[in-house]
């Protein structure tokens, strides 16, 4: 029987398997995103509001893979336009609260890394409010460093100039 800490372990390392796996079938030219329905039930899982606001891991995970494979960071971009409700819950609530408690700090910090990287993308940016998402970043950046949270307030203004370049 496993416990809490056990099953959390576990979960992750399986989590991390199928990542891995996902990845290297990727990178293969003849893979295609849209022939594994399964990629889409991962990403889900990923991006699910309760995993990823309980467990940074999550996030960490989906941002190496869209790091790792254009292809899926196309089809993490597909999968949130089809979803749009997950930009909201999941990539763009938690930006919004404060004050930020100390466990929070991590998951806001690969939130705006992961939210980066999906605006990067033009049809995600035609699909969701940036200039809702800017002024949240904008607001988060100023209490942050208000608060003397450097590294927030630095990711802030690097996520506010990739917003502004595209």
């Amino acid at each position: 029987m496993l416990d809490g800490s056990q099953w959390g372990k576990f979960l992750r390392l399986r989590t991390e398997a199928i990542a891995t796996v996902l990845v290297g079938c990727a990178e293969s030219d003849d893979f295609r995103v849209e022939n594994h329905p399964w990629i889409s039930d991962f990403i889900s899982f990923l991006l699910d509001p309760v995993v990823s606001s309980e467990n940074v891991h999550s996030f960490l995970i989906l941002c190496g893979l869209i790091r790792e494979e254009r292809k899926l960071l196309l089809h993490v971009v597909s999968f949130c336009k089809t979803n749009p409700q997950t930009v909201t819950q999941t990539l763009h609530e938690p930006l919004s609260r404060w004050p930020l408690y100390e466990e929070d700090v991590e998951l806001v910090l690969v939130t705006l890394e992961l939210l980066e990287s999906l605006l990067s993308v033009n049809s995600l940016r035609d699909s969701v409010d940036v200039d809702v998402i800017y002024a949240t970043i904008l607001q988060l950046s100023e209490n942050a460093a208000s608060e003397g949270l450097d590294a927030i307030s630095t990711v802030c203004k690097q996520v506010i100039a990739s917003l502004g370049s595209h």
